[in-house]
C-alpha cells in the first residue's frame, strides 16, 4: 500500500463547518430565524466552543504523543483507540459541532445551529468515508474490530 498520500481527504473538515456557518449567516439575513434566550443561557453558548477547543487540544496532544498525524489528509501511523476514542471513532468532528451550536446559541441564530447538520453530512462524505476506507485498507482486521466495538459518532450512531 502506497501510504504517502494518506486517506486523500481533499478539503479540511474545519473548513466544512466554517463554510456552513457562513452559509447559515447568509440565510439568517435572507430568512431570519433568530430567537431570544435567557441571558445566562445566551452566554453559556460561549462555553461550548471553549470546552470543545480544550478537548480538541487534549486530542491533538494525544496524537502527538502517539506520533501520528491529526490531519486527515496525511498518513496515519496508528489507530488511536483509547481515551475519548474508546467511545467515538470521530470525536474531533463531534467537537467541531460545538462551534456552530455554541455560536448559534450566543448570537441567537437558529440557522447557525442548524448548520451543524449539513456540516456533518459533508464531513462524512468528504472526510470520514475516505478515512474509513484508508484505515480499513491499512490496518485491516484490527480496524474492523475497533469499528465493531466503537460507534462512528456516539452511542448507536
Amino acid at each position: 500500500m502506497d501510504d504517502r498520500r494518506g486517506p486523500q481527504v481533499k478539503f479540511p473538515p474545519p473548513m466544512m463547518f466554517i463554510s456552513m456557518i457562513l452559509v447559515a449567516m447568509a440565510l439568517e439575513l435572507a430568512v431570519p430565524m433568530g430567537f431570544k434566550l435567557p441571558e445566562p443561557v445566551h452566554y453559556m453558548g460561549l462555553l461550548l466552543p471553549l470546552v470543545g477547543s480544550l478537548a480538541l487540544l487534549k486530542i491533538a496532544i494525544n496524537f502527538r504523543q502517539k506520533s501520528t498525524n491529526i490531519e486527515p489528509w496525511k498518513p496515519t501511523s496508528t489507530v488511536i483507540v483509547d481515551g475519548i476514542y474508546a467511545y467515538s471513532r470521530n470525536p474531533i468532528y463531534l467537537l467541531f459541532c460545538s462551534y456552530p451550536i455554541g455560536i448559534g446559541l450566543f448570537v441567537g441564530k437558529g440557522w447557525v445551529i442548524l448548520s451543524t447538520l449539513p456540516s456533518l453530512v459533508l464531513v462524512y462524505q468528504f472526510a470520514i468515508a475516505p478515512e474509513e476506507r484508508y484505515l480499513t485498507q491499512k490496518f485491516g482486521d484490527d480496524y474492523q474490530d475497533y469499528c465493531r466495538k466503537v460507534p462512528r459518532w456516539l452511542l448507536w450512531f
